[in-house]
């Protein structure tokens, strides 16, 4: 045993010594890889403080302890929502967008488990009481011309084996890229999600948690819980890397 990490070891200090680990969003050197440089990550916006008790949308203002059980955000406030909570690790913006994308749409799957590491921050609690932990899907169509999911490769990188299951949800609506305000977004979805059919007896009283890449209006949420709460599921929240903060 002793010998194989000694091997291993040599064998990663030569091929680091070849191809030096960089920084996923500058390509400046770094000690190890998989991660940002400290002026990278600097220019994160993590969502740390107070928030949408519902949507996670983040406040800017302080909440007493009595508030934050209960505040919400005036779309949460003007809409009763079909899932139970949404938390996103990153605000969506010039800083986090980029490599959103590039994990999105530029094969970057090596992103993953820098992103995984910000979902487990973040999502902790909820990854905890989780009975199923599954995907928001893609349609086949998109993912033929994507080949991957990038949702399900966050799920196989949380190390959650015993919850996962990557084929809970089927998308059999290949809807256009998601645009504009709620209403919109939420009529482009409609029909768009359906249960798997043998997990139909499977999701009967379980919490139940998504995960997806951006947190938008919520549309994507809603629709996907909406089918599992038919189903019997107890709870259905959402994880997702980062949330748009402009208004829905």
């Amino acid at each position: 045993m002793r010998v194989k990490k000694l091997i291993g070891g040599t064998a990663r200090a030569f091929l680091d010594f070849i191809l030096p680990p960089c920084c996923l969003s500058c390509s400046a050197r770094l000690a190890s890889p998989n991660a940002l440089c400290a002026d990278c990550w600097r220019s994160l916006k993590f969502i740390t403080g107070h928030k949408c008790s519902s949507c996670g949308y983040p406040f800017d203002f302080s909440l007493s302890s009595e508030q934050r059980s209960f505040r919400v955000c005036a779309s949460c406030a003007s809409r009763s929502r079909q899932f139970d909570r949404a938390v996103s690790a990153l605000e969506y913006n010039e800083s986090s967008k980029p490599l959103i994308l590039a994990f999105k749409h530029g094969d970057r799957i090596d992103y993953a488990r820098l992103f995984v590491g910000f979902l487990r921050r973040a999502g902790e609690e909820l990854i905890g009481q989780a009975d199923i932990i599954a995907p928001v899907p893609l349609h086949k169509a998109r993912l033929r011309s994507r080949r991957y999911n990038q949702s399900a490769l966050l799920c196989r990188e949380l190390g959650e084996p015993s919850k996962i299951i990557l084929d809970l949800l089927v998308r059999i609506k290949n809807t256009p890229p998601q645009a504009g305000n709620y209403r919109n977004r939420n009529r482009n979805l409609s029909g768009a999600f359906v249960l798997n059919s043998k997990y139909k007896r499977v999701v009967q009283g379980k919490n139940i948690l998504l995960i997806d890449d951006v947190f938008t209006t919520g549309a994507t949420a809603e629709k996907t819980a909406a089918i599992l709460k038919k189903y019997g599921a107890t709870s259905v929240s959402i994880l997702t890397i980062a949330r748009v903060v402009t208004p829905s």
